[in-house]
């Protein structure tokens, strides 16, 4: 209810114009939408697809690969090498058009569904914290708005308290993938824990470049007890 009544409000004060040909009256329109490709799911660590079997389901982590990560499941449409799908994320990290993480909500729900993605009964949502100076800059938190329409069209809670950036530096853009990797060590904890920890969370980002910020997240989760860390990213 809380996304629509966002979408409603940013309607009225800023005209609908497709994010891609700028036809008025929707922010993505219908050929537009079809022009964006959706890749099926990868291996968090390798980057094989990893489809649906009859015993595990799509975006599940090699067998060979998960002494080598703690994302057990990775799901993420599109690839940031996509120009709509760039212009997408662009839109809303660097130019506040919030509608933007409605459609990505969107696209990440139907995806899901599209490789019969079942999430777990006792899931929840956490988006990937900024450094709290950043988002008071920013005025909000791109993967928390993309979570909030996750969490609407799938019916599984978010909890955005459960994990809390304490590093502080450059964006990840200006570093190199070494630097990223050094960069995020250590640089989240899990906060706020409730008495009895989620088996599943769920980590939900805007974009996956090295992974190291999703690996480090998931490492601060599962230390503080949980037992199964997937990763959802619009694009990686």
């Amino acid at each position: 209810m809380k996304v629509h009544l966002l979408h409603w409000f940013f309607d009225l004060l800023f005209p609908p114009a497709c994010f891609g040909c700028a036809m008025e009256g929707v922010w993505l329109c219908e050929r537009c939408t079809h022009a964006l490709h959706r890749e099926p799911p990868r291996c968090f660590f390798c980057g094989l697809w990893t489809l649906s079997t009859q015993r595990r389901s799509a975006g599940r982590t090699c067998d060979s690969c998960r002494v080598k990560t703690l994302v057990s499941v990775y799901c993420s449409p599109f690839s940031y090498r996509d120009p709509l799908a760039r212009a997408l994320i662009t839109q809303l990290k660097y130019h506040r058009m919030r509608p933007v993480a409605g459609l990505l909500g969107d696209h990440i729900a139907a995806y899901m569904h599209e490789f019969s993605i079942i999430i777990p009964p006792d899931a929840v949502l956490v988006p990937i914290p900024l450094v709290r100076s950043r988002q008071r800059v920013r005025g909000f938190n791109q993967a928390e708005l993309i979570a909030a329409s996750v969490s609407d069209h799938l019916r599984v809670p978010m909890r955005s308290a459960l994990l809390r950036r304490i590093k502080r530096g450059p964006p990840q853009v200006t570093l190199s993938g070494s630097a990223r990797r050094e960069r995020m060590k250590n640089a989240f904890v899990a906060v706020g824990l409730p008495d009895v920890m989620p088996r599943t969370v769920i980590l939900v980002d805007d974009v996956r470049t090295t992974g190291a910020t999703i690996e480090d997240a998931a490492r601060a989760l599962r230390e503080a007890g949980v037992r199964s860390v997937w990763a959802v990213t619009a694009a990686h």
